[in-house]
């Protein structure tokens, strides 16, 4: 099974340059409805860009890329549930939820937003010898846009020194 991360660029440069990832937050304990700790993926049974729709009108993750692993070793990871909403019966226009993101900000009334619950996976802790970095996307005009290794390279800080990026992206596309 694959795992889809959505991440900033600095994490995704930490990983890169070797470093073991640390967070043990429990995010129940922060407000929200899911049972995970730590750092957050989806399975691959669904695209990411079907993923990303759950995150809509009021759920907030950095998505600064896509990252999709193969575990490798380490523990593997904790399936957990989350409730996310649920982009099949939240049917309402773009003025409609402008209105309710203006309403929330001014008055703190949220709108009941349509959810279902969602599988996901948790840990506490990873890095290059947990979970092999097999492709990065980031939101294109038609979805998702993979990047091949010297968009890659050119998206981050500095150049990655611990993981050889030429198995990670296909350079001929």
């Amino acid at each position: 099974m694959r795992y889809v991360r959505f991440m900033s660029i600095e994490e995704l440069n930490k990983y890169l340059s070797g470093e073991k990832l640390k967070n043990n937050t429990v995010w129940r304990d922060r407000g929200d409805k899911t049972d995970s700790v730590g750092f957050c993926f989806f399975d691959d049974s669904e695209s990411p860009e079907e993923r990303l729709e759950y995150y809509s009108r009021g759920i907030t993750c950095t998505t600064d890329v896509w990252a999709v692993f193969e575990q490798i070793g380490g523990e593997p990871l904790k399936k957990c549930t989350g409730i996310y909403r649920d982009p099949e019966k939240d049917n309402a226009s773009i003025e409609q939820k402008m209105l309710e993101a203006l309403t929330a900000a001014l008055c703190g009334k949220f709108p009941n937003i349509p959810t279902m619950e969602v599988t996901e996976y948790s840990t506490t802790e990873y890095s290059q010898e947990t979970l092999k970095l097999v492709e990065v996307g980031r939101e294109g005009r038609y979805g998702i846009y993979w990047l091949s290794q010297a968009e890659m390279e050119e998206l981050l800080l500095k150049k990655p020194q611990a993981q050889d990026l030429s198995d990670v992206c296909d350079e001929s596309s």
